[in-house]
């Protein structure tokens, strides 16, 4: 139940909230939403290697520096291949 919990995306709901309440444009509501579909792709990877990497006992500091690392590379190979597609987020 923990884990159901914490992914809640609480902050981009109250960034959706705040978005439409301070300009009421629907459009700009969905824009942010598109962007946000996208970009949650390449942040998967964090849970992934912070997982992997405890269960190999890497320690549980190393392994969040080592799987925010991770998540920060392929945050960057991810917008590059967006930018090839001519997609901009």
């Amino acid at each position: 139940m923990g884990a159901v919990i914490a992914s809640l995306p609480l902050t981009s709901m109250l960034v959706v909230f705040w978005l439409y309440r301070d300009t009421k444009e629907p459009l700009l509501v969905t824009e942010f939403l598109d962007s946000m579909v996208w970009i949650i792709l390449p942040s998967i990877s964090f849970f992934i290697v912070f997982s992997l990497l405890l269960k190999k006992q890497f320690g549980f500091y190393l392994s969040m520096v080592l799987a925010t690392v991770a998540m920060l590379i392929s945050y960057a190979l991810f917008l590059q291949i967006m930018k090839s597609f001519n997609i901009h987020i």
